[in-house]
């Protein structure tokens, strides 16, 4: 795995660029997302999900639809998009599709409030 040109495995992942709290796209740090926002990468490009925390000593900084810190535990090995374990989970999905409708489509148990909630 390999976000922008750091080395990353499951486990502790530290950047070693110094942390900047200013600007978007900066050299070194490392890039994610809540769940709720992940279709968007897979629109540009991004293939592989996997599931995240962040230590209580990370720098983070949050931006509209994604965050930095400067270190992340990658908790599982990355899969495919629509392989990942959330699409089982009932409360992510009605998170996801309430933000993007086009969703549904990877949640595995369509409930009728989850299609509901997609249509709204």
């Amino acid at each position: 795995m390999c976000n922008r040109n750091l080395q990353l495995k499951v486990g502790l992942n530290i950047d070693t660029i110094p942390f900047s709290k200013e600007g978007d796209c900066v050299e070194g740090e490392i890039y994610y997302c809540d769940a709720k926002d992940a279709l968007q990468w897979i629109n540009i490009g991004y293939m592989n999900l996997c599931t995240v925390e962040i230590p209580n000593d990370a720098q983070t900084v949050k931006f509209k639809d994604k965050y930095r810190s400067d270190k992340i535990i990658i908790c599982d090995t990355p899969v495919f998009f629509d392989e990942h374990k959330m699409w089982n989970d009932t409360d992510i999905c009605k998170q996801m599709v309430k933000n993007d409708g086009q969703v549904l489509s990877f949640i595995k148990n369509q409930t009728d409030e989850i299609c509901k909630l997609a249509v709204r």
